[in-house]
Parts: C-alpha cells; sequence; structure tokens
C-alpha cells in the first residue's frame, strides 16, 4: 500500500469511517456493517489507528472503535469530493 491517501480511497475502508461517523462500534460490528471478515477489518483499523484517524477504547473485553477528530475532518472533506463528482 502506498499510502494513506490511496488507502482511504478503497470502498472498504471508506465504509469503515461511514460506519463509525454514525456512532461507536466494537470490531465485529464494524465487519458485519462493511461486509468484510474480522481479520480484514482488524487490519484496516490497525492502519487506520496508525494514522490517528480512529481510537479504540477497551470497556471490559470488548474493543469500542471512534472516530477521531482528525478522522472526522478527512471523513469531510472525502464526502465533500464525493458529492461533487
Amino acid at each position: 500500500m502506498s499510502s494513506i491517501k490511496d488507502f482511504l480511497f478503497k470502498e472498504k475502508p471508506l465504509k469503515l469511517l461511514l460506519s463509525l461517523s454514525e456512532k461507536p462500534l466494537n470490531i465485529s460490528q464494524l465487519a458485519r456493517k462493511t461486509g468484510t471478515t474480522y481479520s480484514h477489518t482488524l487490519k484496516m483499523l490497525n492502519i487506520l489507528y496508525e494514522n490517528d484517524i480512529i481510537e479504540v477504547k477497551k470497556i471490559g473485553r470488548e474493543k469500542i472503535i471512534s472516530i477521531t477528530k482528525k478522522g472526522k475532518k478527512i471523513l469531510e472533506k472525502l464526502s465533500d469530493l464525493l458529492s461533487s463528482i
């Protein structure tokens, strides 16, 4: 993968961000919403986490994923771009 920019323009990572813009979710919920396997979802989340686009909070045994301020700004710009096409 050449860059985070290329990654964000792919369908599944964009679906992850759109799902998280609605409300924080756990990994299994995200996998179901995006139609990907748990392991593929986890790989995508790791890339987003490494780039400070999402944050992870552990509540008991469950990891809750939410979008950061940086992630919200990116998603807003991506939404603007997609709506102008």
